[in-house]
């Protein structure tokens, strides 16, 4: 990775693409390998000419204990798609959503509660996003304010992860980060039966029974919260 300054700040870049980062007024830019601008963090400067008050990349600090959340504010461009999150009944392109990042037993399909949130997410402009903490996290992606994404992190650090590229660079760069998962059973890639309940033995038995009488292909069925 090289080193450079630039007007006003200081800048990294490799075969990958680019980053700046300026200090008057404080902001960061990341850049692909043509020199395209992917995204940056929004200033207070930056939402002046709008009726809708905008956070800005900052952090909260409360009196009561003097704690600190921290609230990544990145720019969002015109007819972006973003990724990711986990696993979520809502709209697969989150743009326009608002998703809260805590695991919940959502109880259905129904419902926008996430039983694996996941705190990632990549962007169709050629990046992706590791947000990394434990704590609760709110994502708006463009919900409140269209040209705007706020990581609300539950945190006193925003420790983030940037990844460029393709999308299937970008998550082997992340799995490469976090540990790539073993590959599952030859079984686990088949048909599943699944429902929230069953009440008996018998009744599973049966319904097996059923699949193959009727020629319904299932290499497996779950027992999902079985009562007896």
């Amino acid at each position: 990775m090289d080193l450079f300054k630039n007007r006003g700040g200081h800048g990294y870049s490799n075969e990958h693409g680019r980053v700046e980062i300026l200090s008057k007024p404080w902001r960061v830019k990341l850049y692909d390998n043509k020199g395209k601008m992917l995204t940056s963090t929004l200033h207070s400067s930056d939402v002046t000419n709008t009726y809708t008050p905008v956070l800005p990349f900052s952090y909260v600090r409360r009196n009561s204990d003097y704690s600190r959340s921290m609230a990544a504010v990145l720019s969002l461009e015109p007819g972006e798609k973003i990724f990711g999150l986990g696993e979520s009944f809502t709209q697969f392109n989150k743009r326009g959503q608002k998703v809260i990042l805590w695991v919940d037993d959502a109880n259905g399909v129904q419902n926008e509660t996430m039983y694996k949130p996941v705190p990632f997410y990549m962007s169709s402009r050629g990046y992706g996003i590791f947000m990394h903490t434990s704590s609760p996290i709110t994502v708006d992606f463009g919900k409140y304010f269209n040209a705007a994404n706020n990581m609300m992190i539950g945190d006193d650090v925003a420790d983030l992860f940037f990844f460029l590229g393709e999308p299937k660079d970008v998550l082997d760069e992340y799995t490469n980060l976090i540990s790539k998962a073993e590959m599952p059973p030859l079984w686990s890639f088949g048909f599943w039966m699944s429902r929230i309940t069953y009440f008996s033995e018998k009744e599973g038995r049966e319904i097996a029974s059923n699949l193959r009488k009727y020629k319904i292909p299932s290499d497996v069925i779950h027992f999902d919260l079985q009562l007896v």
